[in-house]
């Protein structure tokens, strides 16, 4: 989708990783004029503070260019070690599933979903 761009987090991150993925993230939002950057955090399962500050970072990052971060993945589990590692998401959009964030990008950038009645 046009201006949406999906980046699923997966697999553990170093400090080489997380920075390769904090530059590739920024050079497709800047290749495809992102406006929404959706970040899929479900499968990582492991959440420490180093995890806690890459997102931090990255969704940082995303915003310095311009873009609007949406969080998608988070469980219940997750917002309690968010909130524990004291993760600020002000000015993020966070939903639970991946769906629900397209339909917020959706609509945020003047579009609906109507389910075509046959």
């Amino acid at each position: 989708m046009e201006n949406i761009i999906v980046i699923l987090l997966i697999g553990k991150y170093d400090d080489r990783r997380a920075e390769e993925l904090i530059i590739r993230t920024l050079e497709i939002a800047k290749q495809y004029q992102a406006k929404f950057m959706i970040l899929g955090v479900a499968v990582l399962t492991e959440w420490n503070d180093y995890y806690i500050h890459m997102l931090d970072r990255l969704t940082n990052a995303v915003r310095l260019i311009g873009a609007s971060v949406i969080l998608v993945g988070i469980s219940p589990s997750l917002g309690v070690q968010l909130v524990h590692f004291a993760f600020d998401p002000e000015g993020i959009a966070c939903f639970s599933t991946l769906k629900h964030g397209i339909y917020y990008s959706l609509l945020m950038e003047g579009f609906s979903i109507i389910k075509n009645e046959k």
